[in-house]
Order: C-alpha cells, then structure tokens, then sequence
C-alpha cells in the first residue's frame, strides 16, 4: 500500500471528522504528507468523494497559530460546520 493509499484508508475509516494535518505525518511521511494528500485527493476525486482542508487560528495569550485539518466526505461540504472534530483522546488513541 502506498502512502496515498494509506491516507485515504485512515480517512476512509474517520468519514466526516477533520483531523489535524500532523496526524498524517505517520502515514505519509514526515516530509512527503502533502503530496500524500495531493495524490489521495485525486484518487477520491474519480469516485465521486472529496479529501476538503479548513484553516482555523488558535489564539493564545502571547501569539496565535495556524492549525490545517483535513476531512473525506461524499461530496463537498457546503460550509465548514459539515463535520466534527476529533478531539485530543480520540486522537491519540489513533496511531
């Protein structure tokens, strides 16, 4: 299985939860998960599905961050309250 594969596998088994751009590092490689989604987004896309990505800054008392997430769903999501997190125990518990 390449690293698309193994990215759209974990997506596929987590349908409509966004989940951190980080988490992917373990399927995709840590330099390499960008394309890994690139080429997994393209694959999906033949089968009528999608691989979205939403941008949301976390504010801290001394600066703020940027946090990418990524989500599979059927069709694209018509706003970006489609979906639900994955929180911190649910995510740890994955890899």
């Amino acid at each position: 299985m390449n690293r698309a594969e193994r990215v759209i596998a974990f997506l596929e088994e987590r349908p409509d939860v966004w989940i951190e751009a980080t988490r992917f590092e373990s399927l995709g490689g840590r330099q390499a998960w960008r394309t890994a989604i690139s080429e997994a987004r393209q694959i999906v896309k033949g089968g009528g599905r999608d691989i979205v990505n939403r941008q949301r800054v976390k504010h801290l008392q001394t600066s703020n961050y940027t946090i990418s997430e990524y989500m599979l769903v059927s069709a694209p999501p018509q706003d970006e309250t489609r979906g639900h997190d994955l929180n911190e125990a649910q995510a740890g518990s994955l890899f």
